[in-house]
């Protein structure tokens, strides 16, 4: 199945209406053979097994028989191609989406298609997006995106790279040379799973807002047999419960990789959020952004919110 040519048949209906076969395969430079086997393709994959309607319709020029005992007539190259009435007037495409999703969609997958230069469908679609949505509108990868790619190389040939690295819980920027294992784009940005591992075998995580500088080296590294599931439990998730005001909810769900509320009232939710490591340090900055009113289950976790409180009066000499 060409989706391409499905793409296209979708845009031709969108701004023809219903055309019949042997003029849409025109617009299409394609063949009415071509163009029917691949709708009726599509209609195939698109409703089998999914109990979705299809989305295409081809139709004899004067209608089918009203008679149901009549034979329905051979295919002709004058049949009418349109959506089917379940899809008919539903938003169909990019084209009905805002600016507000449309952005977003088209940066995330300008940063894929940076990561991932060989996926030509990607490609594909990025440019039909960007011309027909965005006509005359040009644009070029992140610096992100770019760097998450040469990260993504050198884990790739396992070639090591030094970095200049801006810590996100301590107050050092250091330089150090690191062995990329892979990379994960997260709500935070990309970042970098990466060795050596420790003297507990544990990973590092590096966020790329935090890499200053880096060079990629000759040197090359083998992977230890461990570092799979080292990074998986680097990356495991501890459950952490509490209460907040709703004005406070943001600070929980900023710092959380996901929140489930419990239950909640007119002032209060009870939630629990879900944190990756270090979850001390990220309980702390809920807490004190929340500001007050929030209550955190785990007493142990609120003797860090006064500890970190302390350290960034002293630090800002308050």
């Amino acid at each position: 199945m060409s989706a391409g040519l499905v793409l296209a048949t979708v845009h031709a209906l969108e701004e023809h209406g219903p055309l019949a076969l042997s003029r849409l395969a025109g617009l299409l430079a394609s063949t009415p053979e071509e163009l029917r086997a691949q709708v009726e393709a599509f209609n195939d994959v698109e409703s089998t097994g999914r109990t979705l309607d299809p989305m295409f319709t081809i139709t004899p020029a004067g209608g089918w028989p009203e008679d149901p005992e009549a034979p329905d007539p051979e295919p002709a190259d004058t049949d009418v191609v349109a959506f089917s009435p379940a899809v008919a007037g539903r938003d169909l495409g990019l084209a009905h989406v805002d600016a507000g999703t449309l952005g977003p969609l088209l940066a995330a997958a300008d940063q894929l298609r940076t990561l991932e230069p060989g996926n030509l469908p990607l490609a594909s679609a990025v440019d039909t997006l960007r011309s027909r949505l965005l006509t005359g509108v040009t644009g070029h990868a992140a610096y992100r995106a770019r760097t998450a790619a040469v990260f993504q190389h050198a884990a790739a040939d396992r070639r090591a790279v030094r970095i200049t690295y801006s810590g996100t819980w301590t107050e050092r920027v250091t330089t150090r040379t690191v062995h990329p294992y892979r990379v994960v784009s997260t709500r935070r940005g990309y970042e970098v799973d990466a060795g050596p591992l420790d003297s507990q075998g544990r990973p590092r995580t590096y966020l790329l807002t935090g890499v200053r500088d880096f060079t990629v080296l000759d040197e090359t590294f083998d992977i230890p047999d461990q570092a799979a599931g080292a990074v998986a439990a680097n990356r495991s998730l501890t459950a952490v419960t509490g209460v907040a005001p709703h004005r406070a909810m943001w600070a929980v769900r900023n710092w959380a990789e996901r929140v489930d509320q419990a239950q909640f009232d007119t002032d209060d939710v009870a939630f629990t959020a879900w944190l990756l490591p270090p979850v001390a340090p990220r309980v702390a900055l809920i807490c004190l952004a929340a500001g007050p009113g929030i209550d955190i289950d785990d007493e142990q976790l609120c003797t860090v919110v006064a500890r970190t409180a302390q350290d960034l009066l002293a630090h800002h000499g308050l």
